[in-house]
Order: structure tokens, then C-alpha cells, then sequence
């Protein structure tokens, strides 16, 4: 869970997006509907939804089962659940920059963001948080946590921590916090790059790790896009453009008779990579476009299992309440709930009064450079290859350790939890990684050095380190085949 939410503006627009979410109806509150509004919402699907709609059975729904009964990606969001969802598409949060876990009734970080707050004073992961604002949060939950140590940019908040025995005391000022999806580890020939999510940060992230690739003359690629569920359609566009030859990357038709269908091209005369691009049957949405694309104008292979199978196009829109409604009804002589019928002057004094709430709707469906509607059909793979029980990706995203300074019984530091990973792994009995090195972690250590036939002294050492990189790369492979077989394919 993240630290910070952005209670956003109303965002006018069109905000095209592609993302694999629930759809289960959420209260708005109690909320009065007349006739007139509701045939007002009625004509809002008539004139958005991407195929005819029962209107006979909408007619007896209440607003949130309406829009739910549509199909399974179209559901309607309160001002608190919209807030959320923007936060995620945007990939901005206002907070100190942490992730949370909540393991055996405790608050630890689970994560600390690049360059945020929390990272420029020096919290690490598995910090234990104990105090917030000098609230004890002993028997909190980590929602009540999250709550506290959230907050807007510029304002200060004070976390205690405890770090195995050491209490800690931290004052930091909030600031935007910037979600980075973009993981990538150069190795030897090849860039690895994992694509978690196309937030609006995507395409920026990648450019700087094919920017690392380029100092190092790699040209060839494994784009993993297993487990990523989609997001915006303008970045996965974007980021098919350093790929995709030049031609059509995808055609989003939409339902509405007056909406044109809306062309993406890439303009990129040679590709510059050899690429194989992961999937498995969590890759859905925008991912499916990039990956579609790939196969489709033969740029690269699709490496692992068939994806998801969602084709339709979904657009984020406010809805007017009743009471506004009514008001620029009178006013304008519109019989609509949609704010982007007002005048232009009027959408700057709307206000969360004024909404009744937002909706995910599908308004179209997206079609690969070929043509074809993979929705609910999904992408075959060009080899495809079984995941092993072990989760390909999360060990994908161990980086090796820095070989950069010993540490011994009770040292604290990232690379002491990079090592427990490998470890665990490798079948070393331990807890869930942390930063600490524990006895259990020492104890461990001792044995894998003596395993290695090094010296058993349980102390990360340079010679230790090297054995554990070594470990990881023959992990990679044994543990996660569909990266193993991308890698065979790049040095055929």
C-alpha cells in the first residue's frame, strides 16, 4: 500500500485508458434519484457505450448497478475511489515515499522510493514503524498507517522506527512522489527491462534504461510484460515506438457514431533491437496492444504463455449529481449528466458537490496492426513455454549484489536483503528477507560458504558476494524457463 493519495481536479477530457480492474458496485451515498436524471444517465451509455444496451433491464437498476451491469470493466467510482484510481494511472502520490507490509501485527516498509523523502533520510526496507505523529501504532492496521504517514506535499510528519534493537526518529516534509514501473538490470549482452504498469511516467523510465542499454552498445532485449495488467494507451503507444517499425501500432474503434476510430502509428525506420518480449495470462489491456503490435509487424518474439484476452477501450468520465444536473438544466437547457457539455467558463467552479462520482466506462474496443480483436481470445505466444511454480518475475527483479562492502552480524544495509533473497531461493532457511542480518541470516551465510568451499565465517564478503551473483544467474535460469528460453533465443 502506498503512502499518499492526489484528490485530483476534474479532468474534463477524454482520459482514454486500458486497465484490468473489478467491477463490483460501490455505494455514492445516499442520493435521491428523479425520472428525468436518470433518463439523463441512460442517454449518457447511449451515446458512449461501445455496443446496444438492454435499456428495458437498466431501466429497474440503481446508478452503481447500472453501470456494472455493462460489462465486467465499466463501473462507477466515488470521489475517495476515483482519487485512487487517478493516483494509479498517473503514477503521482503525495507522501514521504514508502511502501508498507503488515507482517505478524506489525507496520514495516516494505519499499522505499527512489530519491523520495524517506530515502533522502535514510529509512530502509524492514524498518518497523511504531509511532506516527507520536500516535502509537502498535494495533493499527496498516490502512490507519497509511492514513497517517500520508499527507499533503510540504506538510511535515514525525515516524518512529525501530531497526532491529535501535529506536529511530524521523521529521519529514510530504512531497509528490513519483511511481517508477520501469525495472531494467543490464546483463552482459542483453538489457532485461520489466514493464510493471503504463502509468504516465512509463515511457520516461524506459527511455533512461535503453539510454543504459545504448552506453553499453546492448542491442538486444527481453521486454518482460508478464503481470502487468495495462494503464494508459498513450504510453503503451509511446513505448511501442522505440520498437515497432514504422506503421500502424493499433486502431481504437469506438461506438459512438460521432467519435472517429483513432489511428496510432510508429515512424521508426529500422528497429535498432533484437527483442523478445515476455507474457503469460496476467498480460492484458495496453500491454496486449504493445505486445500485439510486436507480433504483428514481426519486430520480436512472444515468449511464455497466452495473455488475458481484453481488447475494449475504457474512458474516465465525471458525472454531474442531481442537483447540478437539475441546475444546468435550468440554466443551459442541457439533458445531460456529462460536465463536458457545459461551456468551457463553467468547468472551473464544478466541485466535488457537484460530482456525483466518476465512471470507468468501455466506450470501443482496439484492434492489432493486423486486424484482429483479440478480446476475450487473447494473444498466442510465438514459443510458448510453462512458468515454473516459482514466480518467474519478482526473481527477475533481484539485482546482484554491489560487491561494494562487507557485512557481518548485525549489519544493516539493501544488499543484506538482496543476499536473504538469493538464499531463500537457493533453499537456505530463513525469514522474509529484510535488511538485518541476523543470526538466522549468519547461520545461513556459514553454510552456503561452506557449500562454496569458502571459508565458513558467516561474513558477506566480497569472494561470498560473488558466489551469491553466480547463484542468482543459475537461479534465473532454473527457476523462471520462459526467461531462460528468450535468453537461448537471443544468442541463437
Amino acid at each position: 500500500m502506498g503512502d499518499g493519495l492526489v484528490k485530483g481536479s476534474l479532468i474534463a477530457g477524454l482520459m482514454v485508458i486500458f486497465l484490468l480492474l473489478s467491477s463490483s458496485p460501490l455505494s455514492a451515498g445516499q442520493v435521491t434519484y428523479n425520472q428525468e436524471y436518470l433518463k439523463a444517465i441512460l442517454q449518457f451509455i447511449d451515446d458512449n457505450y461501445y455496443q446496444e444496451v438492454d435499456f428495458e433491464k437498466l431501466n429497474t437498476e440503481t446508478v452503481q448497478t447500472i453501470f456494472s451491469s455493462l460489462d465486467p470493466y465499466t463501473r462507477f467510482f466515488n470521489h475517495e475511489e476515483a482519487a485512487e484510481f487517478l493516483d494509479y494511472v498517473s503514477g503521482d502520490y503525495q507522501g514521504i515515499g514508502v511502501v508498507l507490509l503488515e507482517r505478524d501485527n506489525k507496520i514495516l516498509i516494505k519499499q522505499v522510493m527512489e530519491s523520495s523523502p524517506a530515502a533522502r533520510c535514510g529509512i530502509l526496507p524492514g524498518d518497523r514503524i511504531t509511532k506516527v505523529d507520536n500516535i502509537n501504532v502498535a494495533h493499527a492496521t496498516i490502512e490507519e498507517v497509511a492514513e497517517l504517514v500520508r499527507g499533503e506535499i510540504g506538510t511535515e510528519v514525525t515516524v518512529e522506527l525501530l531497526r532491529g534493537d535501535q529506536r529511530l526518529i524521523y521529521k519529514i516534509v510530504r512531497s509528490e512522489i513519483i511511481m517508477n514501473p520501469v525495472y531494467s538490470d543490464m546483463r552482459e549482452e542483453i538489457a532485461y527491462i520489466y514493464i510493471e504498469s503504463f502509468n504516465a511516467h512509463t515511457q520516461a523510465f524506459l527511455d533512461k534504461a535503453l539510454q543504459q542499454a545504448a552506453a553499453k552498445n546492448i542491442k538486444h532485449i527481453i521486454l518482460d510484460l508478464r503481470d502487468n495488467s495495462g494503464g494508459s494507451v498513450q504510453q503503451a503507444v509511446e513505448v511501442a515506438r522505440y520498437f515497432i517499425p514504422r506503421g500502424l501500432i493499433t486502431r481504437l474503434d469506438f461506438g459512438a457514431e460521432e467519435v472517429m476510430d483513432i489511428y496510432y502509428y510508429s515512424y521508426l525506420d529500422v528497429s535498432p533491437y533484437k527483442l523478445v518480449v515476455l507474457v503469460d495470462e496476467e498480460t492484458a489491456s495496453a500491454a496486449e496492444i504493445l505486445a500485439g503490435a510486436v507480433q504483428d509487424s514481426d519486430a520480436g518474439v512472444l515468449i511464455g504463455n497466452k495473455t488475458y484476452g481484453k481488447a475494449r477501450v475504457q474512458d474516465f468520465m465525471a458525472m454531474l449529481s442531481p442537483q447540478a444536473y437539475s441546475r444546468y438544466r435550468v440554466r443551459y437547457a442541457i439533458n445531460s449528466v456529462d460536465p463536458r457539455a457545459l461551456p468551457q467558463n463553467e468547468w472551473g467552479v464544478l466541485n466535488d458537490e457537484d460530482m456525483l462520482g466518476w465512471v470507468k466506462m468501455t466506450t470501443g474496443i482496439y484492434y492489432t496492426p493486423k486486424g484482429r480483436n483479440i478480446d476475450g481470445q487473447g494473444l498466442n505466444p510465438d514459443i510458448k513455454v510453462l512458468p515454473s511454480e516459482i514466480p518467474g518475475v519478482w526473481l527477475q527483479k533481484i539485482l546482484p549484489l554491489a560487491q561494494m562492502e562487507k557485512l557481518a552480524l548485525k549489519s544493516i544495509s539493501n544488499e543484506v536483503e538482496t543476499a536473504e533473497n538469493i538464499l531463500l531461493l537457493a533453499g537456505y532457511e530463513l525469514d522474509e528477507p529484510d535488511t538485518f542480518l541476523d543470526e538466522l541470516t549468519y547461520e545461513a551465510i556459514k553454510k552456503f560458504q561452506a557449500d562454496k568451499g569458502l571459508y565458513p565465517y558467516g561474513v558477506l564478503d566480497f569472494s561470498t558476494q560473488k558466489e551469491l551473483n553466480c547463484t542468482l544467474n543459475g537461479l534465473r535460469v532454473e527457476y523462471d524457463p520462459v526467461y531462460a528460453r528468450a535468453v537461448e533465443w537471443l544468442r541463437e
